[in-house]
């Protein structure tokens, strides 16, 4: 698929490096630690209860027979 010009210039849906499989889950934690700098503690605190709750649920689906 050749990529038409007005194609080059739709900006990324992430920001930072491009989302890959193989990367750690620390990583994309880093990535929003950036993409959050300066902003209210409070956004901080919910994003951080979602990373709790992303590492928790990543965790139960790598481990299924744990309760």
């Amino acid at each position: 698929k050749k990529l038409k010009a007005p194609d080059l210039f739709i900006p990324p849906r992430r920001t930072g490096p491009p989302y890959d499989a193989e990367q750690p889950q620390a990583t994309q934690s880093e990535i929003r630690a950036k993409e959050t700098a300066g902003k209210p503690d409070r956004v901080l605190d919910i994003l951080k209860a979602l990373d709790k709750r992303t590492a928790q649920c990543a965790t139960q689906s790598l481990n299924p027979d744990e309760p």
